[in-house]
């Protein structure tokens, strides 16, 4: 006889315990747990800025197709053929679903996603200059400026540690929009920098290598010459 399945053991995922499974979620389950997580006030500010942005973007999709319906009208169909006995009740394309990067923060369509489209840092971002951020001295400590809310006021006080640009520049690598978070390529090609190759201290790097090899050639020349000297057929001149 088959045991009845334990109250205390979970039921089984309906859905792939990942992001895919929460985009194929139904709409209004989706909302319930977006409302539910803006219990959160930096999720709630998010949630509430990528909702104004799309709404936006959506809009001026539609004002777009309206001027190009209203300036280019779709040609004619051929006699007898369905759409021409169906006059004023041709269907119009669905449009693209609007999708957030999270890569470069931009909105976009794949139908429009190509190569090149999206712009975005390989490397993290880390603390560059604690002097641009506005702070009473002894308020907060170095380790307590790098905060997703510092790094939002004050971009300009990181760097990118791939490309050594300031935080808010645009991207050093293109491809293509992602919008999973678990298929972002940004921040995973580089580990944070080593401020012993700051760029700014590249210069002084390369006139000391430049002043060691010299040396060494001088060096080389001379014991060079100091040997043919020495020798029985070298001569002085």
């Amino acid at each position: 006889m088959a045991l009845a399945p334990s109250p205390l053991e979970p039921p089984p995922l309906l859905l792939s315990p990942d992001v895919d499974g929460l985009a194929r979620a139904p709409t209004p389950v989706v909302k319930a747990i977006l409302v539910a997580l803006c219990e959160d006030p930096g999720v709630r500010a998010q949630a509430l800025r990528q909702l104004d942005r799309l709404l936006r973007f959506e809009a001026e999709v539609r004002k777009q197709e309206a001027l190009r319906t209203t300036t280019t009208p779709p040609p004619p169909p051929p006699p007898g053929s369905i759409s021409n006995v169906a006059a004023g009740r041709r269907l119009k394309p669905t449009p693209a679903e609007p999708k957030i990067c999270v890569q470069c923060d931009g909105i976009f369509t794949e139908d429009k996603n190509i190569y090149g489209a999206c712009w975005y840092h390989s490397g993290e971002l880390e603390l560059y200059d604690e002097t641009l951020i506005d702070r009473m001295p002894g308020e907060m400590s170095l380790y307590d400026l790098d905060t997703e809310s510092t790094r939002a006021r004050h971009p300009e006080a990181f760097r990118w540690c791939c490309c050594f640009k300031k935080g808010n520049q645009p991207g050093c690598v293109g491809g293509r929009h992602e919008s999973n978070p678990d298929w972002s390529r940004k921040g995973r090609g580089d580990s944070f920098s080593d401020l012993e190759d700051d760029p700014l201290r590249l210069d002084e790097d390369d006139d000391d290598d430049d002043d060691d090899e010299q040396a060494a050639s001088y060096r080389h020349a001379s014991g060079s010459s100091h040997d043919d000297a020495a020798s029985p057929g070298g001569r002085r001149t």
